[in-house]
């Protein structure tokens, strides 16, 4: 019989998942459609739209696309970190801990992409009005996810001891 609190964290890990599918099957859906918008913009040949702006659109499309496939990763890789704590496994193990370093690189590619982008847009096609910014929640995501990463493998380094020891 399992403790209170092991069925209590597999009941809110259930319903974790169920979140997890949920949002990775709606970031897909945003990818496929930022997919559709971006092979629309680059195909389109509408002399109204000037060149310029239909660059900027182009440069913001295809940086909403690698947001998105970010997003929709990184939902599927914690959804599969929520799997192995719902199976009722230690959440401290060298996977979960590979898992979080995959999504730090994954955030960190999305915010150099971010600002090669916006480089691109600035300095290239729009300087006067590309609105620039920097993308702290990517920068300061991976930071926290890489921590957590070095945090999981001293658990699981702890949890192999605990288990040699026994």
């Amino acid at each position: 019989m399992e403790s209170p609190e092991l069925s209590k964290l597999r009941k809110i890990c259930g319903y974790g998942h169920i979140f997890l599918i949920l949002v990775t099957i709606f970031c897909t859906l945003l990818l496929a459609l930022s997919i559709v918008a971006f092979c629309i913009f680059l195909v389109i040949d509408d002399p109204t739209i000037m060149d310029q702006d239909r660059h900027t659109m182009i440069i913001t499309m295809g940086t909403a696309v690698i947001d998105f496939a970010a997003f929709t990763t990184i939902s599927y890789l914690l959804d599969r970190m929520i799997k192995t704590m719902k199976n009722g496994e230690s959440p401290f193990t060298n996977d979960n801990a590979h898992i979080l370093v995959h999504m730090a690189t994954i955030s960190v590619v999305s915010a150099v992409a971010s600002i090669v982008g916006q480089v691109v847009g600035i300095v290239v096609l729009n300087p006067e009005n590309y609105p620039g910014s920097i993308p702290f929640v990517q920068i300061g995501g991976a930071i926290v996810l890489y921590s957590l990463a070095l945090i999981f493998g001293y658990g699981a380094q702890l949890q192999k001891e605990s288990d040699e020891t026994l």
